[in-house]
């Protein structure tokens, strides 16, 4: 399982309980932001090209 967020933090929160009852679970470090940062590729609701505001 991964979580994803805007800035990383929530993902952070949302990969513990996961992780508590036993499954993988990990974050995207940085968030969206940090990913559209570095160039790579952000999809929208839909599947569409994305973008971070």
């Amino acid at each position: 399982m991964v979580t994803v967020h805007r800035s990383g933090h929530r993902s952070r929160q949302a990969a513990r309980l996961p992780a508590r009852r036993g499954a993988q679970a990990t974050d995207v470090i940085g968030g969206m932001t940090a990913r559209a940062g570095a160039g790579l590729p952000v999809t929208g609701r839909g599947g569409s090209g994305g973008g971070m505001a």
